[in-house]
């Protein structure tokens, strides 16, 4: 989905220069702004994403872990053999 990149930066700075300030109730606020903008946002490495890309990431990695369990059920149960007809 279509984000601001710009607007997005600027409010990430502001509210790194608030946390700078002890400024943590314009901090929150700015925090709150950016959950309701779907925006993810890691102190630590400095990046963001939308919550959306999270979303597709989470799916994904699901999908991959249950074709692995299934494969690994399937590797276990012997080879596969053909149903007699009665």
């Amino acid at each position: 989905r279509p984000v601001e990149d710009i607007k997005i930066n600027e409010l990430l700075e502001k509210r790194s220069k608030a946390k700078e300030e002890k400024n943590y109730t314009l901090s929150d606020e700015i925090t709150e702004s950016l959950i309701d903008m779907e925006i993810c946002y890691d102190d630590a490495k400095k990046q963001w994403h939308t919550r959306l890309l999270a979303t597709v990431a989470q799916k994904a990695k699901k999908a991959l872990a249950k074709k692995r369990e299934s494969e690994k059920k399937s590797a276990s149960e012997g080879p596969a053999t053909k149903k007699a007809k009665k």
